[in-house]
C-alpha cells in the first residue's frame, strides 16, 4: 500500500512539472516572408549587438556564396534575433521564402531589421508629367500676384483649384518609374507613315502610237517614305543625388499632331503630277532640372494648336513634373499563423 501511495505521488509530481513546463513555454507565432534573392545575404552582412561581431580584431565577414549556403536561423541569430526552445527559422531557396516560428517580440525584432535594409536598398524616381490647359489670363494674374520659383507646388495647388472649377482641365500625362543612372521612354502614340521622295511622272521610253492616239503619262510615284510618332512621348535621363532626397533630371516631352496634309503644286495641276505633304505640331520642352522628392516642378508652356474646350478663348498649355523616389521592396511579408 505504501509503495503505490509513493508512486501515485510521483506520478502526480510528473504531470504537475510537465504542465508547469508546458506554461512556461513562449507563445509562438510562424510567419512567412517572401524576399528578393540576395535578401539573405545582405542580413548576414550586417552588423549585430553581439559583441564578438562588433570586435575589429574578429575575421573578416565571410563571402557572399559562403553566406547563401549557412542555415537561415544562424544568419538571424547572429543578426541579433534569438531563438528560444521551440523557436526556428528556414529559408526555401528555390522559391525565396524565409519561414520564422519565433515570439512575437523577436518577429518584430526581425521585421525591424528587414525594414533598415530594405531603407539602404536601391532608390528609384517615380516621374509624373501633366500637359494641364489653361486660360492665360488666369495664368498671367497669378504670375502678377505671386513669384515663381523651383517649388512649383503652389502653382500646382491652384491649378488643382481650377480644374474643380471647370477652369482648366489636364489634356494629356505620362507616368514612368526610372532607375538612377539610366535612360526610360514613354510613348502612346500613332505612326503616321508619308512620302518624302518621288519618281517623276514621265512618258514610257517605247510608245507605238495608232489612230491618233495620245502617248500616255505616268503618274508621280513615292520611292521612299518617313514615319513619324502623333501623341505623347516622355524621354527622361536620371541621376539621384547622394543623400536619397533630391535629383536631377534630363527631360524631353513631346506632344506631336497631325495639323494638316497640304497638296504640292496648284489645285489646277493634273492629279497624276500632284503630291501630299504633311504639316505637324509639336510642343515640346527640352530641361535639365534639379528637383526634390514629391516636389511639382514647373517645366514651361506652350500654345496649342487648339483648345480642348471651345469656351476657352486663350488656351495655353502648363507642363509640370514631380518626382517621387522610392525604395525597392526586398521583403514583404506572405502569411502569418
Amino acid at each position: 500500500m505504501k509503495f503505490f501511495l509513493i508512486l501515485s505521488i510521483g506520478l502526480t509530481l510528473l504531470l504537475v512539472n510537465n504542465a508547469a513546463a508546458q506554461n512556461d513555454l513562449p507563445n509562438l507565432e510562424t510567419r512567412v516572408y517572401q524576399l528578393s534573392p540576395i535578401f539573405m545575404e545582405k542580413i548576414a552582412t550586417l552588423k549585430t549587438r553581439s559583441p564578438e561581431r562588433d570586435n575589429p580584431f574578429n575575421p573578416p565577414t565571410l563571402p557572399n556564396s559562403t553566406l547563401a549556403q549557412r542555415p537561415a536561423q544562424d544568419v538571424l541569430t547572429e543578426a541579433g534575433i534569438a531563438f528560444s526552445d521551440g523557436a526556428s527559422a528556414s529559408f526555401d531557396k528555390a522559391k525565396s521564402k524565409l519561414t520564422v516560428t519565433n515570439t512575437a517580440a523577436e518577429l518584430e525584432v526581425a521585421e525591424n531589421l528587414f525594414r533598415t535594409i530594405r531603407q539602404s536598398g536601391e532608390l528609384q524616381l517615380l516621374v509624373y508629367l501633366e500637359f494641364v490647359e489653361v486660360d492665360l489670363p488666369d495664368f498671367n494674374n497669378w504670375l502678377f500676384e505671386n513669384v515663381l520659383t523651383s517649388d512649383a507646388t503652389n502653382l500646382r495647388d491652384k491649378v488643382q483649384s481650377w480644374i474643380k472649377s471647370g477652369k482648366a482641365e489636364i489634356v494629356e500625362s505620362a507616368t514612368a518609374i526610372c532607375r538612377s543612372g539610366t535612360r526610360t521612354k514613354v510613348e502612346s502614340v500613332d505612326e503616321y507613315i508619308y512620302p518624302t521622295e518621288y519618281h517623276p511622272a514621265g512618258i514610257p521610253g517605247e510608245v507605238t502610237l495608232k489612230d491618233g492616239a495620245e502617248a500616255p503619262v505616268t503618274a508621280t510615284a513615292p520611292t521612299a517614305f518617313q514615319t513619324r510618332n502623333l501623341g505623347l512621348t516622355l524621354e527622361v535621363d536620371l541621376v539621384i543625388k547622394s543623400g536619397g532626397t533630391s535629383f536631377e533630371l534630363n527631360i524631353a516631352p513631346e506632344l506631336s499632331e497631325l495639323e494638316k496634309v497640304e497638296q504640292w503644286h496648284l489645285k489646277s495641276t493634273d492629279p497624276k503630277f500632284m503630291t501630299h505633304t504633311p504639316t505637324f505640331y509639336t510642343q515640346k520642352i527640352t530641361s535639365q532640372i534639379v528637383g526634390s522628392h514629391g516636389q511639382y516642378i514647373f517645366l514651361g508652356a506652350t500654345r496649342p494648336l487648339k483648345t480642348a474646350n471651345p469656351k476657352r478663348k486663350s488656351p495655353y498649355i502648363l507642363q509640370f513634373v514631380r518626382g517621387d523616389i522610392t525604395s525597392t521592396l526586398d521583403w514583404s511579408l506572405e502569411s502569418a499563423e
